[in-house]
């Protein structure tokens, strides 16, 4: 959702609300989701699958190191 209405000129705040969140929220995601040399500006910049894949490696990053 978030990929396609970038796609088509939404700004953050519109898809926020589209979505059911907080602004800062979507411009994390677009952070994340960022293609090498873009920027958030950049309306067709975003992937999705790159913002997933992203999140997960951060995901697999946090909490206590053990050994």
């Amino acid at each position: 959702m978030i990929q396609f209405m970038r796609e088509q000129g939404a700004p953050p705040g519109k898809i926020a609300k589209t979505v059911g969140c907080n602004r800062a929220t979507v411009y994390r995601e677009l952070a994340r989701g960022l293609k090498d040399g873009c920027v958030i500006s950049n309306r067709t910049g975003y992937s999705a699958e790159l913002g997933q894949k992203n999140f997960d490696i951060n995901l697999s990053k946090r909490g206590r190191k053990r050994g």
